[in-house]
């Protein structure tokens, strides 16, 4: 399995140390969208040679052109904007240092697999301490899914906003820019800058038409999301915690002292 999919199903307090390690230098959207080339490359040897380094980084370019395309087919706007957006921020710091991204990535696989390797042994040491605890229900699976399911809805939810913002930005920008020339009161017939004007106002409209679908589907999914986790938190208050106290009321009376908060204190 690949190292971004392992790590996608980590625990929530392992996977806020995996948020920790990206930021604009590296964006967390291009490691998931380049996840398998990105993974594929000697990240640590580019560190150490200029050379190699500059080759690494056009073919990061490349691989970066080539997922616009797929989304260009899939007439994907926001994920276009997004990644057009961070290619230029790319080009902008590390053209003339290459050896510099190269560092950055390679720490962060490094950081990755530290992580992967932390919870690893933490899951043998639980199962070593607690052998009977190692035997999970169906209704905890079930529960564990829609656990896993909310976190990626909400790392999913985090990138639609941080997009949302980008591309109001952009937005505003364009259109001040456009209204400080004067060019939305010209006239619209037949003048030199008819054509262009026209063209900018199109683009700002496909902008605006491209926020207005963004804002419905985040509320949307907010709504969907809040109904999930209502439904975990009745689980875990109702379910689990009612389950807790039945096994501790039959440990007091000379029952397997099974009375731990292991699998509660994780989720």
């Amino acid at each position: 399995m690949a190292q971004w999919n392992q790590l996608q199903q980590l625990e929530t307090r392992y996977l806020e140390q995996l948020y920790h390690l990206y930021s604009d230098s590296f964006p967390m959207e291009l490691r998931q969208f380049l996840a398998p080339w990105i993974e594929s490359q000697d990240w640590a040897y580019a560190a150490n040679k200029e050379s190699h380094a500059t080759l690494v980084f056009h073919n990061l370019l490349g691989e970066i052109d080539q997922q616009y395309s797929r989304f260009l087919q899939e007439n994907n706007v926001l994920y276009q904007h997004n990644l057009r957006r961070i290619k230029q921020h790319l080009q902008s710091k590390y053209l003339e240092k290459p050896m510099d991204i190269a560092r950055i990535v390679a720490r962060c696989l490094w950081e990755e697999q530290r992580l992967l390797q932390t919870a690893t042994t933490a899951v043998q040491e639980g199962q070593a301490a607690h052998p009977s605890g190692t035997v999970v229900t169906e209704k905890q699976q079930i529960l564990e899914h829609n656990l896993q399911d909310i976190r990626k809805r909400v790392q999913d939810m985090e990138q639609k906003m941080k997009m949302l913002e980008n591309l109001q930005d952009d937005f505003d920008f364009n259109y001040k820019t456009l209204k400080s020339q004067g060019e939305l009161s010209q006239d619209l017939n037949g003048n030199s800058q008819a054509a262009a004007t026209r063209q900018k106002m199109a683009q700002l409209e496909q902008m605006l038409s491209a926020l207005d679908q963004l804002r419905r589907q985040i509320v949307t999914e907010m709504g969907g999301l809040l109904t999930a986790m209502d439904y975990v938190q009745k689980n875990l208050t109702d379910e689990e915690l009612a389950d807790w106290k039945r096994r501790q009321q039959i440990a007091c009376i000379g029952g397997p002292p099974n009375i731990c908060l292991d699998r509660l204190e994780t989720w």
